[in-house]
Order: structure tokens, then C-alpha cells, then sequence
């Protein structure tokens, strides 16, 4: 059950970046912005290749392949181009680590809000899309959004 480990992991995530993002003085005292970056892109990478080996043993839907990556290619532009546009300290909460400067876009993709974790829910999805919906998979990848969801909403208020 790949869940018990997909899971915790997911959290985790959400909890650390809700850390940094809620109480970034007390967040520096025990983590460098560098050390937060290595650890939740270890613990996201680690978390998305056990979540592909779980779409990967439920099988795959050639038929719904259309679907899959009609959210995935989208999700994948949005996640890289607000990427490319912060920079990596902006991506991992610089300004509230005191790392860099604030400053404002608003031009594309930041005109939707939250660009990067909207495609991140869009290439959860995609890959959901692509597999049989097992009851371990489903549950999984639901889990996985409702943190995506709170995560945006953390970030909202």
C-alpha cells in the first residue's frame, strides 16, 4: 500500500510549506531558504515518483491518453513558466524568508492565481486521468488536491 507512505509525505509538505509561509521567523531559526528548497523538492520528487508507481499499477487507459495529457502539457507549461517568472527563491517563499525583494507581476500566467499550484492539481489530475481509477489511486490523488486546495488557501488569507 504505497498510500501509507504517499500520504504522510503529502502532508508533510503542505505542513512545512505552511511553516514558511505562517511563521517565517521561527521557520529560519531552524531552516536556511536553501535547506527548505532541497528538502521539499527531495520530499516532492520522492512523493510524485511513488505516486507514479501507483498510477503505474493500476494500469493504464490508452483511451483516455487524449484527456491525460490534454491536463498534463497545460499543468507542466504552468508550473515552469511561474517558475521561470519568480526564479527559485521567489517560487520557494523568498519574500517571506527575507531572501528577496517583493515585487508584483501581473502579467500571465499570474493573472489566473496561483498559477504553479493549479498546474500542479492540473498534472495530478492528468496523470490520474491516464490510469484506472482504483479505489488506492483515487483517494490518493484526492488527498494529494485537497492539499494542493489548502495550500492555495493558506496562501489566499
Amino acid at each position: 500500500m504505497l498510500s501509507l507512505l504517499i500520504i504522510p509525505g503529502i502532508i508533510a509538505s503542505t505542513v512545512l510549506s505552511g511553516w514558511a509561509y505562517f511563521d517565517p521567523e521561527s521557520f529560519t531559526q531552524k531552516f536556511t531558504q536553501e535547506q527548505y528548497i532541497r528538502v521539499f523538492l527531495v520530499l516532492n520528487a520522492f512523493i510524485l515518483f511513488l505516486y507514479i508507481v501507483l498510477c503505474i499499477k493500476s494500469k493504464m487507459i490508452t483511451s483516455a491518453l487524449w484527456l491525460s495529457l490534454g491536463l498534463l502539457i497545460p499543468g507542466i507549461a504552468l508550473v515552469a513558466y511561474s517558475t521561470y517568472l519568480l526564479g527559485q527563491q521567489g517560487t520557494f517563499y523568498g519574500i517571506e524568508l527575507g531572501t528577496i525583494e517583493k515585487r508584483h507581476i501581473d502579467e500571465f500566467p499570474f493573472t489566473l492565481g496561483h498559477p504553479q499550484l493549479k498546474g500542479l492539481i492540473l498534472v495530478i489530475l492528468g496523470l490520474w486521468c491516464g490510469f484506472k481509477p482504483e479505489f488506492e489511486l483515487t483517494f490518493v490523488t484526492a488527498t494529494y488536491v485537497v492539499a494542493i486546495m489548502v495550500h492555495i488557501l493558506f496562501e489566499t488569507y
